[in-house]
């Protein structure tokens, strides 16, 4: 088109606005004023040259004042293409590795990429190190789990369980997950340290957990 837009997604962003409006249509006056404790209800909608004026006719007729915004406009609405990062480069998330030939698993958290983290579980198997030397501390729960049976880890299955916006609920949401799930590598002693106030509700915080793969494809067996 002369404008430069494709005319799908031209005809799409249209059937929305034609939408809104025969929903609108459908809607009674009386219960639009319902919804509001004012004589008139106000709406806001990106400007657009030809719409605008028969928006505003049709809510006038429903007591709905309509207010354009001059952003997003069309070309924001059009153009836009930004998609979320690929899963295994996603920070602040729970995740749970499996071992590919029991019904082992481990949940561990990391703020960083998640790749990068089953990078350092993988090179903790492979290097043959999982324990830290010096303070005897384990450093792969799964490291340590395939070299001491001889069993494979399925590290391109990790799977997200959650994702926080805030670092600082990880310890909660990884808390909730190794007890309510309680995978069979993980150690109580190095769980995170979280009030027992908190116990009522982990079934609760781990139910709205939304798993996802973790789209890791770097490891061979």
């Amino acid at each position: 088109m002369a404008n430069g837009f494709p005319p799908s997604r031209i005809t799409s962003v249209m059937e929305n606005v034609k939408a809104k409006l025969h929903s609108t249509r459908r809607m009674s006056a009386k219960k639009f004023k319902q919804m509001n404790s004012s004589n008139n209800a106000t709406t806001s909608f990106p400007y657009h040259p030809t719409l605008a004026k028969p928006l505003r006719r049709t809510l006038r007729r429903y007591d709905v004042d309509v207010v354009f915004s001059s952003s997003p406009n069309l070309r924001s609405i059009l153009m836009q293409t930004k998609s979320s990062p690929p899963s295994s480069t996603t920070p602040n998330v729970i995740y749970q590795i499996p071992c590919s030939e029991c019904p082992a698993t481990y949940i561990g958290q990391t703020k960083r990429p998640l790749e990068k983290r089953i990078t350092e579980h993988e090179r903790c198997y492979r290097l043959g190190n999982p324990t830290d030397l010096t303070t005897g501390n384990i450093k792969s729960a799964p490291a340590l789990h395939a070299l001491d049976t001889g069993h494979s880890i399925a590290w391109n299955s990790t799977k997200i369980l959650t994702t926080s916006s805030s670092p600082q609920h990880l310890d909660l949401l990884e808390h909730a997950a190794i007890q309510t799930l309680r995978p069979t590598l993980n150690r109580t002693d190095r769980a995170p340290c979280v009030n027992n106030q908190w116990n009522p509700i982990l079934p609760k915080i781990t139910s709205s957990f939304r798993t996802r793969d973790s789209h890791i494809s770097r490891f061979t067996s």
